[in-house]
């Protein structure tokens, strides 16, 4: 039987000690992509793929999408040449309201299909083409019915002030003013796309270090009353520029070297005086959130992309740099901007994704971590896909159980020789149940006390007998619980159907909770318990049993209706929904809860250590 015991108290030991670090790894995990993915489509609940294998493809689909859906007819059908980066960021703000133009790259005057449909039909009468850059010769079927600007001066620069011009003459001089190196990587200017084509934000040029003659004559318009936000990589723009700028109006930057993490920066930003920005923090998660998702091979497929948020939805344009999985500047952001619920996941808003590109481009691995990681979720657990603060807590009480019960059983095994094995584990799994508390516990019960050999005893006061007998009891108990509890909800419970007035003993949290209980009080009443007591009981193994099984039965009661009822609570009150085996929520309520069984044990222990019952000089 001593050897059935000291197995068993080891086996407790082990898992109480290993499995917290199953869901620990299930909460940090970032998962495994199957070696091949077969699906009837490319879409899922929080995110929506728009499939091109090129630019060209996603260009028509984004017309076909933008055309079906207009309520404002555009002012401009906007033609620019798409082997210039500049000339295209630079007409993005036509896309915004009111001009709500379509803007198309071509440099051979061929239109898409769905375009000429569009063109040929009535409502088109009052849209006019705007063609940007070199001369463009159309079909002079088109040319001839429609009013034609051509936009042709020396460099993009200049072409940027036009727009600018045209921009003020329709909705007015903004205040607000993105400048670009035009000198530098076109990727780096893909995150200003989206909120150009939503907001109508104009952009200007800057090259290297040198202010170009039109920049600065769109600047002097506004007299020194503006904002101007500079999209750069840190350190990439000059001293000198940025205090020339300083002249005209106020600066402030934005960027970082890394691409992915350059897009979340501008999908962070918010200028409190002017309303610049999306502020896209976890400030703001409150749900509603669009992002578009981009991969960085292609410039044109971000830029010709933006205009899909140009009305209705809208948000940040964010740049994957890595086409196997997720950068971890987005996962991050991802995780941080997701929304939480209350009461009901149904409850929403949602956030949503829309991706461009095929597989070879932003691979389903990228679109499955955007998925889950924006998922709605628990606003206490934020999902399984990351670690809330109250996880974190749960991680930290575990880390600070592993270290007291190792520090424990380091004094135990050199100091406390005349403890008995069964007490010495007792403690060790104390510890690894009431972390930082067990070993406190464990020092007050010991320090100053000394041991009386005739007598086998540690002589305490009352107070102290009674927190000895309590956390002997469940130092064997506790642990019984958990990983009974563990077991049937990793295993799943009885099937159990029960009608009438008691139809909730069949339930999962009442089962959970009673097979536990049960099994704490067998485990301590016919192992344990008489196993601590051999040395000093001369009855034998079943006439310690039945001697000490009320007091048995009466401790871990008492235990229990502290302990059970909080773990009910917190699980099924607190969280909203039952936490899973794999969630480290699941650990923190348990811990939480025996914190409370071990405060209702000590009140019910205390009559029985008082009236010699039950023995708390051990």
């Amino acid at each position: 039987m001593k050897r059935i015991g000291l197995y068993l108290a080891w086996i407790f030991i082990l898992l109480m000690g290993l499995l917290p670090l199953y869901s620990l790894k299930e909460g940090l995990s970032v998962g495994k992509t199957p070696p091949e993915i077969t699906r009837l489509h490319w879409q899922t609940n929080n995110t929506t793929r728009i499939w091109g294998d090129n630019w060209e493809d996603i260009q028509i689909q984004i017309l076909t999408a933008k055309i079906q859906s207009i309520t404002s007819i555009p002012r401009y059908i906007t033609v620019v040449d798409p082997n210039s980066w500049q000339e295209v960021l630079t007409v993005c703000p036509l896309a915004a309201s009111p001009i709500n133009s379509l803007i198309i790259l071509s440099d051979d005057g061929k239109l898409p299909q769905i375009l000429q449909n569009y063109l040929s039909s009535p409502q088109a009468n009052s849209t006019d083409l705007l063609l940007l850059g070199k001369t463009i010769q159309f079909e002079p079927a088109f040319k001839q019915h429609y009013k034609t600007k051509v936009i042709e001066p020396s460099d993009y620069t200049a072409i940027a002030q036009t727009i600018d011009t045209e921009l003020t003459q329709t909705i007015g001089l903004s205040r607000d003013v993105i400048l670009i190196n035009g000198a530098s990587d076109p990727k780096f200017a893909l995150p200003v796309t989206t909120w150009a084509t939503h907001r109508g934000t104009p952009i200007l040029f800057f090259n290297g270090a040198t202010l170009p003659d039109a920049t600065k004559a769109a600047l002097s318009l506004r007299k020194g009353n503006c904002n101007i936000y500079v999209i750069a990589p840190p350190g990439s723009t000059d001293r000198t520029l940025i205090a020339e700028l300083a002249t005209m109006g106020k600066v402030s930057e934005v960027g970082h070297p890394d691409l992915a993490e350059h897009s979340v920066a501008f999908a962070r930003y918010f200028d409190d005086s002017s309303g610049f920005g999306w502020r896209t923090t976890k400030e703001t998660a409150d749900g509603g959130k669009q992002f578009l998702l981009v991969p960085s091979d292609e410039w044109r497929t971000g830029m010709i992309g933006a205009q899909l948020f140009s009305s209705g939805i809208f948000g940040p344009q964010l740049v994957t740099t890595d086409k196997t999985r997720l950068p971890l500047p987005l996962e991050k952001f991802y995780f941080e901007s997701k929304p939480d619920w209350w009461v009901t996941p149904a409850e929403g808003p949602y956030n949503h994704t829309w991706i461009l590109g095929n597989t070879d481009r932003v691979s389903y691995s990228e679109q499955g971590r955007a998925h889950f990681l924006q998922e709605i979720s628990d606003y206490k657990s934020k999902g399984s896909q990351g670690m809330s603060g109250i996880e974190a807590i749960t991680a930290v009480w575990y880390a600070l159980a592993i270290v007291c019960a190792l520090l424990a059983w380091a004094h135990l095994s050199t100091r406390m020789f005349q403890l008995s094995p069964f007490m010495r584990l007792a403690w060790v799994l104390a510890m690894l149940v009431l972390g930082p508390i067990g070993l406190w516990s464990y020092y007050t019960c010991y320090r100053g006390y000394g041991h009386q050999v005739a007598k086998g005893e540690f002589p305490r006061p009352l107070w102290v007998q009674v927190l000895a007998a309590t956390c002997g009891t469940l130092g064997f108990g506790m642990p019984a619980m958990i990983l009974v509890s563990f077991g049937m909800t990793y295993w799943g419970l009885p099937l159990l159907i029960s009608h009438g007035s008691f139809f909730f003993v069949t339930g999962p949290m009442f089962q959970s909770v009673l097979w536990s209980y049960l099994a704490a009080i067998l485990v301590n009443a016919l192992l344990f318990v008489p196993l601590m007591l051999a040395f000093k009981e001369t009855s034998t193994y079943w006439g310690t049993v039945k001697d000490n099984f009320g007091t048995v039965f009466w401790s871990m009661t008492s235990v229990s209706i502290g302990m059970m009822p909080a773990m009910w609570l917190i699980m099924m009150e607190y969280l909203q929904m039952m936490p899973r085996e794999e969630d480290l929520l699941w650990w923190g309520s348990m811990y939480a809860a025996s914190l409370v069984g071990l405060i209702t044990g000590y009140i019910g222990n205390w009559p029985l250590v008082a009236s010699t019952r039950k023995k708390g000089t051990m």
